[in-house]
């Protein structure tokens, strides 16, 4: 069973309602915000529910567009993704 997002996941998707963000938490979107504006909490509510794939795919596919080059390099060490200079 999902435990409950912390006030502060939940202060990331302030323009959504909170249900469609939690049944469908590996959305682009959601992966988006979590990586790019989301703290430690964020990133591991969402680390134990979805599966770590959707996080390298995300990255891989959109992560040069989405995200800032800081978070773009941080999360592409993270995960292990090498990237193309």
């Amino acid at each position: 069973m999902m435990k409950e997002p912390n006030e502060s996941f939940k202060n990331l998707f302030w323009d959504y309602k909170l249900e469609d963000i939690v049944s469908n938490l590996d959305n682009d979107i959601v992966i988006e915000r979590v990586l790019e504006l989301g703290d430690i909490e964020d990133f591991i509510f969402l680390y134990k529910n979805i599966p770590k794939e959707k996080f390298i795919d995300f990255i891989k596919r959109k992560g040069s567009k989405k995200l800032s080059k800081r978070s773009l390099n941080f999360w592409s060490l993270y995960f292990g993704i090498k990237r193309e200079s």
